[in-house]
């Protein structure tokens, strides 16, 4: 039998991977059912919500001067400037 793990965090999302695969898998290429050995925790948030905060901006954005940072206004914000 397959053991998986499952890996939960502090966004509440969860991800359920295989931690080593049985004979019965390397000889047919078959997994087994999921059954979760053991639960990993982890404080910090998945990848797709990490990123998705990143690319939020804050609500006082417009309020910020970033003319003299040398970088482009494309380049910062991540819009196409016409």
């Amino acid at each position: 039998m397959c053991e998986w793990y499952r890996r939960e965090f502090g966004c509440r999302h969860y991800l359920i991977g295989a931690a080593s695969w049985c004979p019965d898998y390397s000889r047919t290429g078959r997994r087994c059912e999921v059954r979760v050995v053991y639960i990993d925790y982890s404080a910090g948030d998945c990848t797709g919500c990490s990123n998705r905060r990143t690319e939020e901006s804050v609500p006082w954005e417009h309020m910020i001067n970033r003319s003299r940072c040398g970088w482009p206004e494309s380049r910062l914000t991540g819009k196409v400037l016409p």
